[in-house]
Order: structure tokens, then C-alpha cells, then sequence
């Protein structure tokens, strides 16, 4: 039997632009993923390990005892970065300019804003652990973030419509679609210069080549990132 795929709905509410397989989406948090195989395979070429704790890379970070397996698992304790960057303004004053994983990092050093817990106490869901794990794949791989994805994960497995989205690199999103909230469009904030949390944008097709990886009968090398993950 052939494959069926379907396909209906706008790729943009005001123009009525038709959504095609060809459109790209903001993944948001379906991007973490994709940060998670690349730390796994940072792992097991043996650059780091995953009990080693963020001092390791940023020195002056302000919390001991933070591992990146803790980091995976969202037991870091950590507070969201979207809240204390976002208010008061005082932190970041000029909303209209584009904030970084590197200024995220640096605000924490500076602030030391409040945890909500010691590490591996409890499960707590943030967005920092993941910007974290990118700044981590960044320091250690000596590229961009998204050229490190780009190169390891979606070139091996032919994702060509796939990229990191970070506020720099507009003209090389690939047919992106309009999100919305109810019939709200969502704006491209500051925060959107943040990555590893957030910032795939891939198309429908790019994620059942991801998802086909991690079949059972798959024998593609990133198969075995995938599965690990369960682990997890």
C-alpha cells in the first residue's frame, strides 16, 4: 500500500496562503529532542559525561551540583529563564533587541536569580535546562548550535527543510507557516534569539524521517541516541 498524506488549513490565516508539506513550523519544545541527541552523542564520543555539572563549562555559573543529566531529566532546580528576563525590565531593558543563550548565561551569573529547588530533589519542567545543554553543545563542538544540528542530526537523516531558527538567520527559514493563538498571530519576540528549548523549524515530511529513526527496524546510527533517550 502507498503512502497517504494529508494536508488542510492555512499556512497563513490573513493571506490565505494554502499549507502545503512544504511548510515549515516553529517546533517550540518539540525542538528539545533534537538537543538531547546532540548532547548523547557528545557523550558517547566521549567529550563529556553526563555527570558532569555546569561548572565544567561555565565557570562562573552560580549553582554547584547542577549535572547535564539532571539538566535532561528537568531536575535542575533552575527558574525559567523567560521569567526573570522578561521582568522587571530592568534586566532586559530593549525588548527590541534580540537576547542570546550567551546573555540568558550571563544574567544568571550576574543576578543569581532564585532556584526553586536544590538539584534532583523533583521534576520540574524549564526551558533553561535545554538553552543550557545548547550553550553546552556549542562550547564543546566549537560551532553554532545550529550548525551542529544541521551536520550530526538532520543532514545524516536528509531533514533538508529543517533549520535553527535564531533571529539572525530569517531568509533561511524554508516556507515558515504563521502561528497563532486562537486567531492571534504569534510575534517573533527577543526571546527568540534563545536556543536548544525552542528553535527547530522543520516540516511535517523532515519529522517522519526523524521519527522513522527511531523505528525498531531502524539501523541508522542516530536510532541509537534515540532509544537512549527512553532511558531518560
Amino acid at each position: 500500500a502507498s503512502d497517504v498524506y494529508k494536508r488542510q488549513g492555512y499556512a497563513n490565516l490573513k493571506t490565505k496562503e494554502k499549507l502545503t508539506e512544504n511548510h515549515s513550523f516553529q517546533l517550540a519544545s518539540v525542538s528539545k529532542p533534537f538537543t538531547s541527541v546532540a548532547i548523547l552523542q557528545l557523550i558517547e564520543n566521549g567529550q563529556i559525561n553526563l555527570n558532569d555539572t555546569l561548572q565544567n563549562f561555565f565557570p562562573n555559573f552560580p549553582y554547584e551540583g547542577i549535572t547535564i543529566h539532571q539538566l535532561l531529566c528537568h531536575r535542575s532546580g533552575l527558574s525559567q529563564y523567560t521569567h526573570f528576563c522578561d521582568a522587571p525590565d530592568s534586566i532586559w531593558p530593549d525588548k527590541s533587541k534580540t537576547i542570546n543563550n550567551q546573555d540568558v548565561i550571563d544574567i544568571i551569573s550576574k543576578i543569581n536569580p532564585l532556584i526553586n529547588y536544590p538539584p534532583d530533589i523533583k521534576y520540574y519542567y524549564c526551558n533553561t535546562n535545554y538553552l543550557l545543554l545548547a550553550s553546552i553543545v556549542k562550547k564543546i563542538s566549537g560551532i553554532e548550535f545550529k550548525q551542529y544540528l544541521k551536520e550530526n542530526i538532520f543532514s545524516p537523516i536528509d531533514m533538508n527543510n529543517s533549520i535553527v531558527y535564531d533571529r539572525t538567520n530569517f531568509n533561511d527559514l524554508i516556507m515558515p507557516t504563521q502561528g497563532y493563538e486562537n486567531r492571534t498571530p504569534w510575534e517573533d519576540v527577543y526571546l527568540n534569539g534563545v536556543v536548544g528549548d525552542k528553535g527547530v523549524y522543520s516540516t511535517t515530511m523532515d519529522l517522519l524521517k526523524f521519527d522513522n529513526v527511531q523505528t525498531p527496524k531502524s539501523h541508522h546510527p542516530l536510532h541509537h541516541y534515540l532509544t537512549t533517550l527512553l532511558l531518560y
